[in-house]
């Protein structure tokens, strides 16, 4: 899980959204509407409705092509309670909460890095 949380306005533009993710080096951003996360948008987002269908990123707004609801996991799950929600709504990143607040977000490949270090060893 990754505890560094970035978020956006749900207002942002696509673009701007970008070049946040590039920044902080993540590949999700939180979309909030105020103070409550309402959705997420990832790279494949961005990709997918955006590039392949040849938007303009510097109008387009991320609240037109997030993934909403926010889905999420709580923070006590296990590995196979958070690959069974991605697999099961075809997703590769959950938000991660605890008592009702985001605390992170686990990606696919965070759930894979346990057999990855499992193989080099």
């Amino acid at each position: 899980m990754s505890e560094k949380i970035v978020s956006v306005p749900a207002q942002e533009t696509v673009g701007k959204t970008a070049l946040m993710m590039k920044q902080h080096r993540v590949g999700s951003v939180l979309v909030n509407d105020g103070a409550n996360p309402v959705g997420i948008v990832t790279e494949t987002d961005i990709v997918q409705k955006v590039v392949a269908e040849e938007r303009d990123p510097s109008s387009t707004k991320v609240n037109a092509i997030m993934s909403y609801p926010l889905l999420t996991v709580e923070a006590g799950a296990g590995l196979s309670e958070a690959a069974q929600t991605m697999e099961h709504n075809g997703v590769r990143h959950l938000a991660v909460t605890e008592k009702g607040k985001v605390r992170g977000i686990v990606s696919m490949r965070d759930l894979l890095r346990p057999i990855m270090d499992s193989r080099e060893n």
